[in-house]
């Protein structure tokens, strides 16, 4: 995100009744980052009778603020807000909770984020639709203006090359990018239906003359597909998709697993790709894609599906044969349908010196699963605060399980781990 100099927080009636809870959970290190760059923080009060200083005093903080106090929701007036406190909307951001407070903001081009709290409720598809970026809670703020780097690294494929995509929303993800030996582009999965996300995976695919010539998506949840979806959603859409491929449950029974924003996601994804007239071919296990040199191998697929409890146990998993190496793609494979893919798939199919991490590595197969495969390479779909388990208060202070499964590896002697805490990677 650009350099701001005014930050706008929509004190609202969660923040107020939460006695200043929500405000702990890792946001006083981004206040006192922004005021220390010279940042001006401004509290936007639209309860009345609210007082920020209260909440802010039991919740522990002091900080240098400006409080303006407004009226109705439906009521902002954002250029007024912009007039009282000096400032220009290229120099501002916003975040709230409420989709028709970004809306308002956003009316006068103020770069705005959604945060998701307990009150968002059937709003959140709106707020993640409208937003600029997306949090699921305030300590993930504190990563706000993170630098991405791009780190370059000889994996001796032998021809072709794999980009891992590290998330520009501050959710985890799952996005790779295959530029083959002979110049066709492949996509797995896309990542978030995240603003931020779908952006740049837009970008990626419009510097290789924005045509997929294999989009594949490995299951049936939005921080794998959502990109796609969120792309579709806008009124140009113009990617040219060549042959795109899954396999997912019944919709029926995913509604029986995940009844809420999930299943709605997934429902929007059918109507999207049936508005845009786009035909999408099934994974079947034992099959062979071939793409511009590169050749795809199904290792396991989701008809195994009634016996499973899990939306993750029915991931598609993936071998990439590349010219002289191999690349296993596990993207969210549970416990259930690891053990699946461990009775009917040949242990010395499954070896692989190169290895996506399953689940983000987190919370996916179990250690005996790595121990069929005998990784080398670990590939991290895991962003920062997931690959330290930590969600504001350090450390291994969350309810992951990376750094177990990192313990894992380097009980297995693996040799190199790269997640996207650590950027953007481009393997040759």
């Amino acid at each position: 995100m650009k350099k701001i100099k005014y930050c706008l927080f929509d004190f609202d009636g969660a923040v107020v009744e939460g006695g200043g809870e929500l405000l702990k959970s890792g946001i006083k290190s981004l206040w006192e980052r922004l005021t220390d760059e010279g940042c001006q923080i401004v509290f936007l009060s639209q309860i009345d009778g609210a007082e920020p200083e209260s909440v802010l005093a039991n919740a522990g903080f002091d900080v240098t603020y400006r409080n303006i106090t407004y009226g109705e929701v439906s009521a902002l007036d954002f250029s007024c807000v912009l007039d009282k406190i000096g400032a220009m909307a290229e120099e501002t951001v916003l975040f709230s909770c409420n989709a028709n407070v970004i809306r308002e903001a956003k009316r006068e081009k103020i770069y705005s984020v959604g945060i998701k709290d307990s009150k968002t409720g059937n709003m959140l598809d709106e707020l993640i639709r409208i937003s600029d970026s997306y949090v699921r809670q305030y300590s993930e703020l504190a990563a706000i203006e993170r630098n991405i780097p791009l780190n370059r690294v000889s994996l001796e494929l032998g021809g072709g090359r794999l980009w891992q995509i590290s998330n520009r929303s501050y959710m985890q993800m799952m996005s790779y990018i295959i530029d083959t030996p002979n110049g066709d582009t492949i996509v797995i999965d896309g990542g978030n239906r995240l603003p931020d996300d779908a952006k740049n995976l837009k970008r990626l695919i419009d510097e290789r003359g924005g045509r997929v010539d294999l989009w594949i998506m490995t299951h049936a949840h939005s921080d794998h597909f959502g990109s796609l979806l969120w792309l579709m959603e806008q009124e140009t859409f113009d990617i040219n998709i060549e042959k795109l491929c899954f396999r997912f449950p019944p919709i029926e029974w995913f509604k029986d697993k995940e009844n809420g924003d999930a299943y709605r996601q997934l429902s929007a994804l059918y109507s999207a790709l049936e508005r845009r007239g786009i035909a999408y071919h099934d994974l079947i296990r034992g099959q062979t894609i071939a793409c511009g040199g590169i050749e795809i191998e199904v290792l396991g697929d989701c008809s195994n599906y009634e016996n499973y409890s899990t939306v993750n146990d029915t991931t598609i998993a993936l071998k990439a044969h590349f010219p002289k190496r191999d690349v296993l793609f596990l993207g969210d494979l549970a416990v259930d349908g690891g053990k699946d893919l461990l009775r009917y798939c040949p242990a010395e199919k499954l070896r692989c010196d190169i290895v996506q991490m399953a689940h983000h590595g987190q919370g996916g197969v179990k250690k005996d699963f790595y121990e069929h495969i005998c990784p080398k390479i670990c590939l991290y779909t895991t962003p920062d605060w997931l690959w330290d388990n930590d969600e504001g208060n350090g450390k291994d202070t969350g309810p992951y399980k990376t750094l177990e499964t990192r313990h894992w590896m380097e009980e297995l002697n693996a040799q190199a781990s790269f997640p996207c805490a650590y950027g953007d990677y481009l393997f040759e």
